[in-house]
């Protein structure tokens, strides 16, 4: 198993965890490595690798780097929702693809799907051992196939809450209404297919994932209006389509994106950092 992930990501633990478990070998790649799809792909053909884990954006530098057909490996995409062209260029080079879901509070997975054709959007499917999924209405009631609802997820794997943020843990776990233990409220909108596929819809706050990282949207404007004293006003979206967040804003003065990177360096983790700033005039 090729290890890509760097060890601050909580996927990093199936890494390097599963290969000891099942008397596996894991080869650890660098940095530079996993960043570089020839490097990447050069290393996945020296060490005769035949299982990777990675995000979205991973596979797609692997695959602009030449990837065909060899080595064909499992591939377990996680981190982010897998799109439907991505699932399709996969199933073309790898021996086996599966769609890994779940977040940190669950103990990193939750479901995993195996993908065996791309004309549909990719699915959740079931969850893992003693894992549980639920989908339930504003009410916490269970909502009939075809209906959007919030993701709960209850087993083993939940977390007992957050370090010292009391209040935070109150307001996503609660008290599983079907069966012992908590049920961790994941924000995530997803639906049951008629017949009985696993959706992801998407978020129902402003939480986004980009390139594996979870972001708050509320908080990079946070910091444009209360820190950045030459903005009268700040707007940041995400742009799904070329993974960008992006800044809309207001100012009396000329800023160039530039003199924005120097600001939120000092204010802000890189991966929140926005890649587009557009004034609003």
């Amino acid at each position: 198993l090729m290890a890509v992930t760097t060890l601050s990501f909580d996927i990093a633990v199936l890494e390097l965890s599963l290969p000891l478990w099942v008397g596996a070998t894991v080869v650890i790649a660098q940095k530079q490595d996993s960043s570089d799809g020839l490097r990447l792909l050069d290393l996945l053909k020296e060490h005769h690798v035949t299982c990777m884990q990675a995000t979205p954006a991973t596979w797609r530098l692997l695959i602009s780097s030449g990837w065909q057909h060899e080595p064909r490996i499992k591939a377990l995409c996680g981190g982010e929702a897998l799109p439907l062209d991505l699932a399709a260029a996969l199933l073309n080079r790898c021996e086996s693809l599966w769609n890994m879901y779940g977040p940190t509070e669950t103990t990193v997975w939750s479901s995993c799907a195996q993908i065996t054709q791309a004309e549909m959007p990719p699915g959740l499917s079931l969850p893992i051992a003693n894992t549980q999924l639920y989908v339930l209405d504003q009410q916490q009631r269970p909502v009939p196939n075809g209906i959007a609802g919030e993701l709960y997820i209850g087993g083993d794997g939940l977390t007992h809450g957050y370090n010292n943020r009391d209040e935070l843990t109150q307001q996503v776990f609660t008290s599983n209404p079907f069966g012992t233990g908590q049920l961790y409220r994941t924000g995530d909108k997803v639906r049951y297919t008629h017949d009985g596929r696993l959706i992801y819809l998407g978020r129902l706050d402003q939480q986004v994932k980009v390139r594996g990282y979870r972001i708050e949207l509320g908080e990079i404007e946070h910091v444009v209006v209360n820190t950045l004293k030459m903005i009268e006003n700040g707007c940041v979206i995400y742009n799904s389509a070329k993974k960008q967040i992006v800044l809309f804003y207001e100012a009396k003065q000329e800023i160039t994106a530039v003199d924005f990177r120097n600001k939120f360096s000092k204010l802000l983790p890189k991966y929140m950092i926005p890649t587009m700033y557009i004034q609003k005039n």
